[in-house]
């Protein structure tokens, strides 16, 4: 998967029934986890004890879940905090948050048993309200890793993306939910004042959406995604963008969108990206 793969090694880990909270997970987000693995087993290979990084390596996760899932076959498989919280060089925090209060607690209690980083921390509650309470557990001096991950758009708000740059030297790794929530809803979302405006930072995306001749779901989704890097790149001084569709077979559930103002950054999520979620090389 990276440097080495330790999946196995994180599926024994998490294999023995604690009774806590252990939602089923489908295909996909199976797939989603794969890649977030190799990406932070590269990154902490490379960058924790890094003196460029005084702070170390943090990983900020704002939609964190429970912290264990469960496939269809019975397989228990580590949610991304723990997933960072098991990395082979420990990271300097771990510093999540989810809306649901059964969800948080079994994440804290498992990132209390499981993770080698130097400090974790759980918060219950909106993660969009509580951004800044979030980001000021980031060690000073860290890269950071932020997961941000939610289910729908209208759950997220650019601000967020502008307090995590403002406050952190964070690659920002984004589940943007085109497929399974844009495509379907867009009627809804491109009326005047709607919540894909704070996603997007403002309503200046319109003009141009008025002009396209189609809006057939990769047109439509591909505009969304483009507006949205711009307004990184613009606003926030990232520079090096990355996505990858996550699906099973020939269908796209959703986008994991990248962003970094590091080439090496960009680098480390090329190489993450390099296999699909199988193992098999993909061709550039």
């Amino acid at each position: 998967m990276a440097v080495t793969d330790r999946w196995p090694e994180l599926l024994e880990a998490v294999r023995e029934d604690d009774s806590l909270l252990c939602p089923p997970i489908k295909p996909h987000t199976l797939h989603k986890l794969t890649f977030l693995h190799r990406y932070i087993d590269i990154t902490t290979t490379a960058m924790v004890g890094n003196p460029h990084w005084p702070g170390g390596v943090a990983y900020l996760d704002l939609f964190c879940g429970p912290g264990i899932g469960v496939t269809k076959s019975g397989t228990r498989v580590p949610g991304s905090p723990l997933i960072a919280g098991m990395s082979k060089k420990p990271m300097s925090a771990i510093v999540c948050c989810d809306l649901d209060e059964e969800r948080a607690e079994a994440c804290k209690r498992r990132l209390d048993r499981l993770a080698n980083s130097k400090t974790s921390s759980v918060l219950h509650g909106d993660s969009v309200q509580l951004v800044e309470r979030l980001v000021s557990k980031v060690p000073t001096g860290a890269l950071t890793i932020a997961l941000i991950d939610p289910f729908k758009l209208e759950l997220i708000q650019f601000d967020v993306f502008r307090t995590i740059a403002s406050r952190c030297r964070a690659d920002l790794i984004f589940l943007f939910a085109d497929s399974m929530d844009l495509n379907r809803h867009y009627q809804q979302y491109i009326q005047p004042g709607n919540r894909i405006d704070r996603m997007l930072g403002d309503g200046e995306w319109r003009s141009s959406f008025d002009e396209l001749d189609t809006h057939a779901e990769e047109v439509l989704c591909g505009f969304f995604r483009s507006h949205l890097e711009d307004r990184l790149r613009r606003e926030l001084d990232y520079q090096f963008f990355g996505q990858r569709a996550i699906g099973t077979g020939n269908r796209r559930y959703y986008t994991l969108m990248f962003a970094s103002k590091s080439e090496r950054g960009f680098d480390f999520w090329h190489k993450a990206c390099a296999k699909d979620a199988d193992g098999q090389q993909e061709l550039f």
